[in-house]
């Protein structure tokens, strides 16, 4: 099964909140970004930049990863830490999810707080 045809996961906030997201993905046979192989050259080629020269590149690379969610979906869920992610510029709000919305996906929200956030619990 290509990674296209799993369930794809989102998540919008620091490291604790991927790696949640990953944790969870993983158990339901599923995928976020930075396990295909785009998501993994991406994140090792940006990994010393800063986010203002990186930005424009997880820009891009996001888009693809939410456009390429097939429409047959019918279910994508997203992990998003705090507020601050929930912000208008955030690629979640601002790339992603309008994607997901202009394909009819309906998005499972699962707001967390990364700072009260045990790995290998999921909210």
């Amino acid at each position: 099964m290509g990674l296209d045809k799993k369930i794809k996961v989102f998540w919008s906030g620091g490291r604790l909140t991927q790696q949640t997201a990953q944790e969870y993905a993983e158990s339901i046979g599923g995928t976020i970004l930075e396990m295909t192989p785009q998501g993994k050259a991406l994140e090792a080629w940006t990994k010393d930049m800063d986010w203002v020269d990186a930005e424009s590149l997880w820009k891009k690379t996001s888009a693809d990863f939410a456009a390429s969610t097939p429409k047959s979906r019918t279910h994508t869920i997203a992990f998003i830490d705090s507020s601050r992610y929930r912000r208008a510029d955030s690629v979640w709000k601002k790339i992603e999810k309008l994607i997901l919305d202009k394909k009819g996906l309906t998005t499972e929200i699962r707001d967390i707080n990364s700072n009260k956030l045990k790995t290998g619990t999921w909210p």
